[in-house]
């Protein structure tokens, strides 16, 4: 590894002219690990402050975003390791590596703007269902007692619902060419 020189490792400007074009698709990468909102934002806070402390390792000439997405996967996986001990539910580890594993900025954005796309197109009830679930982190159970319904219904809710988006966003990427 060729690390920058003494006189840029600590270039504020250097830095941010890296960082400001492809903080977007940093924030994209902790939002696939982190599904709630301002958890995925306190997480990239911290991984800025991360990647500035640590720029001076960046080798000059190699992907910036695959650096820095690097070091923000292990940020949340630390954060999710922590929230999972106050007993938080999260994607299973082995699916979120294969997420990270599959990182790449185009595919994110094309997949974040299907997503959107798609979760548009669904009805008022699965859109609520989906914002107590994610956003005011519900529990099932929680939603559950809230909706009048059973956990189960809950959970074969979600799982309709993550079933149509999955089609809409994989036909959406299809029509848009994304997928082969």
């Amino acid at each position: 590894m060729t690390p920058l020189k003494p006189n840029e490792s600590t270039d504020p400007q250097t830095f941010l002219a890296l960082f400001t074009p492809n903080n977007r698709a940093i924030f994209h990468f902790i939002l696939s690990m982190i599904p709630n909102w301002n958890d995925a934002q306190d997480v990239m806070q911290e991984t800025s402050r991360v990647l500035w402390e640590r720029f001076h390792t960046f080798e000059p000439g190699t992907d910036f975003v695959a650096w820095a997405v690097t070091i923000a996967k292990f940020q949340a996986m630390s954060f999710r390791k922590q929230k999972s001990r106050q007993k938080n539910v999260f994607l299973p580890d082995d699916l979120l590596e294969l997420v990270a594993s599959d990182y790449t900025y185009d595919r994110v954005e094309d997949r974040a703007f299907a997503l959107r796309h798609c979760l548009a197109k669904l009805n008022a009830s699965d859109r609520r269902h989906l914002n107590l679930r994610f956003q005011q982190e519900y529990t099932p159970k929680y939603l559950a007692r809230s909706l009048g319904v059973s956990v189960k219904r809950v959970y074969r809710n979600e799982t309709r619902i993550m079933g149509l988006l999955l089609r809409c966003i994989r036909r959406r990427l299809f029509e848009q060419g994304v997928l082969g």
